[in-house]
């Protein structure tokens, strides 16, 4: 058994050592690299990014597509679910995040390669860590490539497994064929840089869900308009995102007189348009919906003769809505059955 463990470690330090002289010999090559080598690999580098943002802007527009779209009925391995997402959404918004991420790595290089150029004599250590800095931009996008897959096979198995038996021999072909061509490639590449693997991966996810969430936040949108005549209001929502209820209260020289709440589903007049699209024919249940087709309209009109006050009055209206809330007020003067209102119209877009 010692002699066992022995063996073991002298491997892993035989291991160790061949991975630092393979390392130093591609740190050595690049430190061979005259001035005018190195400015025409920054030029190489800037070509490359022109190109990965030309494409990042594409990714954006897909991103943008795809987060219209969205499940009314979807079938999936949790169950049977309403207002899903779909599988594009979750990897157009990956693709724009990797392209972000490498773009990202590509500026750091630049950064510290522009650095050592602008100095009449570049010291050892500062070429190194730029040398680092280029190799680490190719191990980027080779990490991000290794969790798209994970990712990939992930989402087919969420969202397909369950209605196509074909997605499930899709899968097993897709991880087959990568551990047959890149098996051993790949875990060298996590064994060697396996701290880079996690800390690329916290800081991928992070960047992921912050797009997501943006991306899903744009697509919504709303206006509210509030017509004052004589003793009546009138509220009209329009828009895709519609608050819950409304909250009207009427105060008599700053004193409140009356408050109540109007909810759209029980107290309103509505209408509406709605786009369905079904993605298979022999699947009626997949219904998807585009949210920009989309327009819904919530209209209701409020008499309020019995509760003003020969004076001032006030109308406050609260509305909460995707987050955020808002606050309405207008001021009126009754007096002998005039009404004279600050404004006679008030609208907000959200």
């Amino acid at each position: 058994m010692g002699r066992k463990k022995d063996k073991e470690h002298k491997d892993k330090q035989v291991k160790s050592v061949l991975n630092k002289e393979d390392n130093d010999k591609i740190s050595n090559n690049f430190e061979k690299l005259t001035f005018s080598e190195r400015r025409d690999r920054v030029l190489v580098v800037t070509t490359i990014i022109a190109a990965v943002i030309v494409i990042l802007n594409k990714a954006l527009v897909l991103v943008q597509k795809s987060m219209n779209q969205f499940y009314v009925n979807k079938d999936t391995i949790f169950g049977y679910k309403e207002g899903f997402f779909s599988p594009i959404q979750f990897i157009s918004v990956f693709l724009f995040t990797a392209l972000l991420f490498i773009l990202y790595k590509f500026f750091i290089y630049c950064y510290y390669e522009l650095k050592n150029l602008s100095n009449k004599t570049i010291e050892l250590k500062d070429e190194q860590k730029t040398n680092k800095k280029y190799i680490d931009v190719f191990d980027s996008a080779i990490r991000c490539f290794i969790m798209f897959m994970m990712f990939l096979i992930g989402i087919l198995l969420i969202f397909e497994l369950k209605n196509d038996i074909k997605i499930l021999f899709g899968v097993v072909a897709l991880i087959s064929t990568i551990i047959l061509l890149f098996g051993k490639s790949v875990i060298k590449i996590v064994e060697q840089n396996f701290m880079k693997f996690i800390c690329d991966g916290l800081l991928f996810t992070i960047v992921y869900i912050s797009v997501f969430y943006i991306s899903y936040g744009l697509i919504f949108n709303g206006n509210l308009t509030i017509n004052f005549k004589d003793q009546n209001v009138e509220i009209l929502f329009s828009g895709n995102d519609i608050p819950k209820e409304v909250n009207l209260s009427v105060f008599n020289d700053g004193v409140l007189n009356f408050e109540n709440s109007y909810n759209l589903e029980n107290d309103f007049l509505n209408s509406y348009m709605e786009c369905m699209d079904y993605t298979d024919d022999s699947k009626k249940e997949d219904k998807q919906t585009s949210l920009s087709k989309n327009k819904y309209y919530y209209k209701i009109k409020i008499d309020l003769s019995q509760h003003y006050k020969q004076g001032k009055n006030s109308i406050l209206f609260k509305i909460d809505v995707h987050g955020k809330s808002f606050k309405i007020r207008n001021d009126l003067i009754f007096n002998n059955y005039n009404y004279e209102y600050t404004n006679d119209e008030l609208g907000i877009q959200y």
